[in-house]
């Protein structure tokens, strides 16, 4: 499937298309382009403690919220269990950590869903690596590297990654 069923979100194949797309106008033109992987902190929990159709809806509720706190241009992609990847055309990596961060805060700030024990408050951590002509594959094992570096930091974080460009 093109969409993720559950949030709406395109899936892997059409990212995949996306940043192939995107990595020739960063070449061609000079353009830049932030890669950013975001994962849901504790999901599990959000599941073992109110089911799995409460982390259905924060699921749902969490993409909703990523899409519209971005520009219409922007990728939203549904990546995986509780993991999107952003796509910023535009944005320097340094820029999307701010960008990313701020709706880090946003989302933290106030319950995402809620339940019958009350408001759900939603965390999440992300990495943010930079499309350059490296291999796709490369640039999102790089954001995936950063992203495991704000898991282990405490969470709740967007991190730069430390790949470089080659």
């Amino acid at each position: 499937a093109a969409h993720d069923p559950l949030t709406g979100l395109p899936g892997r194949t059409a990212l995949q298309q996306r940043l192939l797309a995107e990595q020739s106008l960063v070449l061609r033109h000079g353009r830049t382009c932030a890669v950013v992987m975001v994962d849901i902190d504790h999901f599990k929990e959000v599941n073992d403690q109110h089911g799995h159709q409460t982390g259905d809806r924060v699921l749902t509720a969490f993409a909703r919220v990523l899409r519209g706190a971005l520009r219409p241009y922007d990728g939203v992609y549904r990546y995986g269990g509780e993991e999107f990847v952003l796509v910023l055309p535009g944005a320097a990596a340094a820029q999307a950590v701010r960008i990313v961060d701020r709706i880090r805060q946003s989302i933290a700030a106030r319950p995402l869903v809620q339940t019958q024990a009350g408001g759900l408050q939603i965390h999440f951590s992300a990495g943010v690596a930079a499309l350059t002509e490296r291999a796709i594959a490369l640039t999102l094992r790089c954001a995936d590297q950063a992203l495991y570096s704000a898991k282990a930091e405490g969470r709740d974080q967007v991190h730069l990654e430390r790949c470089g460009s080659a």
